[in-house]
């Protein structure tokens, strides 16, 4: 018996609750180390209209790359859920 295309949607769509299921702690270190960088880029914002300080400038490019990592791996997650769900290759093509 062949499968319908809404079986396969269905078997789609459990394998990638399973997968967010088994990465969820990874989401979740990557969504606060996020949270946690903008704190620091907002409160290093805020000193640095009070005090004029350069040095603490150099701190917002420390918080700033976190921000991108993280956010870079999150969408890269997502892209694999997204591409098992609509059976395609995540593997980069020549």
């Amino acid at each position: 018996m062949a499968s319908t295309p809404d079986d396969d949607l269905a078997k789609r769509l459990m394998i990638a609750k399973e997968l967010l299921e088994v990465f969820r702690f990874e989401r979740m270190a990557y969504i606060s180390a996020t949270l946690l960088a903008v704190a620091v880029l907002l409160t290093l914002a805020v000193i640095l209209l009070f005090r004029g300080s350069w040095e603490l400038a150099l701190g917002m490019f420390g918080a700033s790359g976190v921000i991108g990592y993280s956010i870079g791996q999150l969408l890269r997650m997502w892209n694999q859920v997204l591409a098992c769900i609509f059976n395609r290759s995540t593997e980069a093509k020549p």
